[in-house]
């Protein structure tokens, strides 16, 4: 049996799908479609960035900005 689909709203929280609004699902969905287009880039491209890459990507933005 399928677990009903979850997704996390404008709040932050998870909620089922269907508690969320068009404009909650239509963000999840773009952003979803956005990094499989990412990792499929990646897959084919180039070697995906290990996590201490991406942690100090983070830590960079988040010092610069």
């Amino acid at each position: 049996m399928l677990e009903p689909m979850q997704a996390i709203g404008n709040d932050g929280q998870w909620h089922e799908w269907e508690e969320l609004s068009q404009e909650e699902r239509d963000a999840w969905m773009d952003a979803m479609t956005e990094a499989d287009r990412q990792h499929d880039y990646y897959k084919t491209h180039e070697k995906p960035r290990t996590l201490k890459q991406q942690l100090l990507d983070y830590e960079t933005d988040h010092r610069i900005c």
